[in-house]
């Protein structure tokens, strides 16, 4: 009289429980090697470079703490397709603090002082940042938008890339 509840239980146990504490230690794998990447990113920067190395690396952690935080806001779970569209945008989340602190350090060695260089930085390489990364976000919106299942299954794709080049513009600029 019990094998109906057993095979239920079984059911159940295979179905919905077992695949949810597969897929957490497969999150935090997958979170495991992101920040295993953030680290290399860092030291090496840091090694390369100094303090400016230093500064850039310090980007990328910032940049992605604000992108999950985001996320949590809206509401959007990290999965495959979220945690592959940040590996995409990994490489990409770099380019504009290397960009406002080489414009900096090009003018502090020219003899301005900081706050004259970071000003500066900030005027003349702040817009074309951001119109590059809105380029490279809209390269992505049609996978964003599309009314399909692939779109469905795949449009977090648009969304994070977004997000974190976003981002990544504004920790370079502030």
């Amino acid at each position: 009289q019990f094998l109906p509840l057993i095979i239920i239980f079984v059911l159940f146990w295979f179905m919905l429980i077992r695949p949810q504490m597969n897929r957490a230690k497969e999150q935090k794998k997958m979170l495991s090697e992101l920040a295993k990447g953030d680290e290399v990113v860092t030291a090496s920067g840091q090694v390369g470079c100094g303090i400016a190395g230093l500064v850039v690396g310090l980007a990328v952690p910032i940049t992605l703490g604000l992108t999950f935080a985001l996320m949590k806001l809206a509401g959007i779970n990290l999965d495959r397709i979220t945690l592959g569209a940040l590996i995409i945008a990994l490489g990409l989340l770099v380019d504009d603090a290397i960009i406002a602190i080489e414009m900096m350090l090009v003018k502090m060695e020219e003899g301005w002082e900081r706050t004259r260089a970071a000003g500066h930085a900030w005027n003349v390489t702040a817009a074309p940042m951001l119109f590059g990364t809105l380029v490279t976000v809209a390269g992505f919106m049609p996978v964003g938008f599309a009314k399909s299942i692939s779109g469905e299954y795949a449009g977090g794709i648009f969304w994070i890339v977004g997000v974190a080049l976003v981002a990544s513009w504004i920790v370079a600029v502030v």
